[in-house]
């Protein structure tokens, strides 16, 4: 049976020496197991003192690790790169949990202040990616108005897009807000907020007009055609865009 035949101190470390070998380990180890010289060192004293000091390990590195807010699960996948003992891994996050390093509720509370503009369906979809159980995103997300939300991001929205037509103002905003992660219908419910301003209409499509009348080509009703065809694509109105063709028209006699 191998025996410890010596021990020093190097730093904050105690080199044991076992007959032919040495193992390095942290004062708080050699304290919890009692070491001296004589001491038996069994395969079975052994195996403790490598887990701990795996455990130890395992441990920095996931405080290192979590210098930036992470989920029990991304600390779970870093860890597991460093070591495939599942066990030790579970002891190190449960542990971690305990000393409040590590808190999927506060990660989620945290994920909503930064992404505010997200919907329940991505919020949902992203922190269930993170490895976060269904449910407890859910307990948060009912805490949270999201009709409040969406009204921002349709408002924000609104303005951004001012110089569209009304009808392309709404398209852009409902693909915003689905792409958010509203629920269509909450979305629908939503832009019936936007009013239709018909001076800012009317404005918007003279800006197209002149945009767009550059590149018109053909006779005059074919640039007619074209110019209504390519409004009405753009949200505006036929008789709106027609009236625009005898511009086209005067432009082409002078």
């Amino acid at each position: 049976m191998k025996t410890i035949t010596n021990y020093h101190f190097k730093n904050e470390d105690v080199h044991v020496e076992i007959e032919s070998e040495t193992l390095i380990i942290s004062y708080a180890l050699f304290l919890k197991y009692q070491l001296k010289i004589g001491t038996e060192f069994t395969p079975s004293l052994k195996e403790k003192i490598e887990n701990d000091v795996l455990f130890e390990h395992l441990y920095l590195e996931a405080k290192k690790y979590l210098k930036r807010m992470r989920t029990s699960d991304e600390v779970k996948t870093h860890l597991l790169k460093i070591s495939p003992k599942e066990g030790i891994i579970k002891q190190v996050i449960a542990d971690l949990k305990d000393k409040k390093y590590l808190d999927d509720q506060s990660y989620i509370s945290r994920y909503m202040q930064t992404h505010e503009h997200y919907g329940p369906n991505k919020c949902l979809f992203e922190l269930m990616k993170k490895g976060i159980k269904k449910i407890e995103i859910l307990d948060i997300l009912k805490t949270i108005d999201f009709d409040s939300k969406l009204q921002d991001v349709i408002s924000l929205c609104s303005k951004k897009n001012q110089k569209l037509s009304h009808q392309k103002k709404l398209q852009k905003c409902f693909m915003n807000a689905s792409q958010l992660g509203y629920e269509q219908s909450q979305i629908q419910a939503a832009l019936t907020n936007i009013e239709k301003a018909p001076i800012d209409e009317a404005t918007s499509l003279q800006t197209f007009f002149i945009k767009t009348s550059r590149k018109l080509k053909g006779s005059p009703y074919e640039k007619c055609q074209s110019w209504i065809k390519k409004a009405m694509q753009h949200g505006y109105c036929y008789e709106d865009a027609k009236i625009y063709c005898k511009e086209i028209d005067d432009e082409t006699t002078i």
